[in-house]
């Protein structure tokens, strides 16, 4: 059973002159800020280990996740709108993040008012927006089919010792549940040399779940990386991530449309091919806005088996030694697979594939849908427009 523990702070929104009081117990601390006009409450309630029932996490709560919180055994953690979930710092061993495993399932819908929120519980509102590593991130599994060594294999991020981590199968019809508005801030925490958690990570999901509307904002590894499994993903933003926006991997067949990357800390778009005998129809990249990479990453990194077609894509701000990676391997593919309607603002780095320089844009994102994002309130935003 899910083992939880509480921690009521009363304070006020209104500023005046102070008395504070404070008493505690083994498991309770109990603060109250008295100003000069009113009072309000805020309750934590700190999180550690598996879910194994349905449980429900409600918005007058800043819910603390210490250590991996993993939903399992057929159980569904809900998430109510304008949630914040905040992950405490530490590394290996320590890192927090927060799991749905491949029996488990999770119901997170925030709306563009009030988005769901998952972040450090070092953000206090100062943080630098490139701020990264300061808890792990949040990693949905599942048993649809993936492309690797064995039908299922351990997701990156978590110790190899800790099934809860397993993914992958031959269930096409897997169904982790519904993700609506949740922005993920700050996160990639090390557990290893080279094996950081990524602001959001989906192993082996299926196509019945529900992604739309995410945010990742200065996470230390990968932006979104996709594991196989056939979960689409509408309406997506990147912001200042230490390694690639969008990694796929292991024949991931799902789409990922409308979505904008700014300032990748290395590829925009690394777009991996099938690892193992398992292939799929392949994945789609639709309508894609990058701004910002910075000198000699590759604006887009290719393997000779890649299986994505992409349609409609937007670079700006890239230095002029940015450059297109394995494209000549990855086009001479026989299954149809395609890059069409690239546009660009800048020096032309893409060598023999097919793009255009224009004054204005007409392909990528449309930013009307991203405008509830932290990310659209910085004033890098405005370089999209």
């Amino acid at each position: 059973m899910f083992k939880t523990f509480n921690t009521i702070i009363l304070a006020s929104l209104v500023l005046g002159a102070a008395f504070l009081t404070s008493c505690s117990d083994d498991e309770n601390t109990t603060t109250t800020i008295t100003k000069t006009d009113t009072v309000t409450t805020v309750v934590d309630d700190v999180h550690y280990g598996l879910i194994t029932e349905d449980e429900t996490w409600t918005a007058d709560k800043i819910h603390r996740l210490a250590g991996f919180v993993a939903v399992t055994n057929g159980a569904t953690l809900t998430i109510e709108a304008g949630t914040r979930i905040e992950g405490n710092p530490g590394q290996a061993a320590f890192a927090s993040a927060l799991i749905i495993a491949r029996d488990g399932k999770i119901d997170a819908q925030g709306t563009a008012e009030s988005p769901i929120v998952m972040t450090s519980s070092l953000d206090d509102g100062t943080l630098a927006d490139d701020a990264s590593g300061l808890w792990g991130g949040l990693i949905i599994l599942g048993d649809d089919y993936i492309s690797a060594d064995s039908t299922t294999v351990q997701i990156e991020g978590i110790p190899a010792t800790n099934t809860i981590g397993l993914y992958g199968g031959s269930n096409a019809a897997h169904n982790a549940g519904t993700i609506r508005y949740v922005s993920c801030r700050h996160g990639g925490s090390n557990i290893g040399e080279g094996n950081e958690i990524n602001g959001i990570t989906f192993g082996g999901v299926g196509a019945a779940t529900v992604v739309e509307h995410i945010e990742v904002v200065g996470t230390q590894d990968d932006g979104l990386e996709f594991f196989g499994g056939s979960v689409s993903v509408t309406n997506a933003v990147v912001y200042y991530n230490g390694d690639d926006a969008f990694d796929t991997d292991q024949a991931w067949a799902g789409t990922l449309t409308n979505a904008v990357s700014m300032f990748p800390g290395d590829s925009p778009l690394e777009l991996d091919g099938p690892e193992g005998d398992y292939t799929s129809t392949g994945h789609t990249f639709k309508n894609i806005t990058s701004w910002g990479c910075a000198s000699g990453n590759e604006l887009i990194d290719f393997d000779d088996n890649t299986d994505v077609s992409i349609d409609g894509i937007y670079f700006l701000g890239y230095a002029d030694d940015a450059r297109i990676g394995g494209y000549s391997g990855y086009a001479a593919n026989s299954n149809g697979y395609t890059t069409t309607n690239v546009e660009f603002t800048g020096a032309n780095v893409f060598g023999d594939m097919d793009a255009m320089e224009v004054t204005s844009q007409t392909k990528g994102a449309d930013l009307s849908a991203l405008s509830w994002t932290y990310t659209a309130s910085t004033d890098a935003w405005s370089n999209l427009n």
